[in-house]
């Protein structure tokens, strides 16, 4: 059975904004935003010009908080794929005040949010990588992120 993407493409998921220079402008503003708030906004922003926003946006807007959650609790880079997260972390956030590491207790909370399913990767820095439920798949990407802290 083919999944569904969880945003089919960046680019068709604000497809109902008629203009594509309008669409290319809210491409840009969204992936500039550094706060949840700001993305809240622009949502809200979105249904007041151009109607309901669709499912599509909606996940793409998600995924955006995502990442910011992602690079609050020192997450390089995350990537939400159709079946798998992908993560890179930004080792110099990984140690403690006193200077000692706290990643064995993160690796420790990531095994426990994801029952033991992630392969940890050692490519362009230190990361891992989960497959993903077919269903609630951003929901299952948040519990992961606020396992992190």
């Amino acid at each position: 059975m083919r999944r569904k993407p969880i945003v089919r493409s960046s680019w068709h998921a604000m497809r109902y904004v008629e203009d594509e220079n309008t669409r290319v402008d809210l491409y840009s503003r969204l992936s500039a935003m550094t706060r949840a708030e700001d993305i809240d906004r622009f949502g809200e922003e979105l249904a007041d010009r151009f109607g309901p926003v669709p499912k599509a946006a909606e996940q793409l807007l998600e995924a955006a908080r995502l990442k910011l959650i992602g690079q609050t609790v020192g997450m390089k880079r995350l990537r939400v794929g159709r079946q798998k997260l992908h993560a890179l972390l930004d080792e110099s956030r990984m140690q403690n005040r006193d200077g000692t590491e706290h990643l064995p207790d993160r690796i420790r909370s990531i095994i426990d949010a994801t029952g033991g399913a992630v392969r940890f990767i050692q490519h362009k820095g230190f990361g891992f990588v989960v497959n993903l439920p077919e269903e609630n798949s951003l929901e299952f990407v948040k519990k992961i992120l606020h396992s992190w802290k």
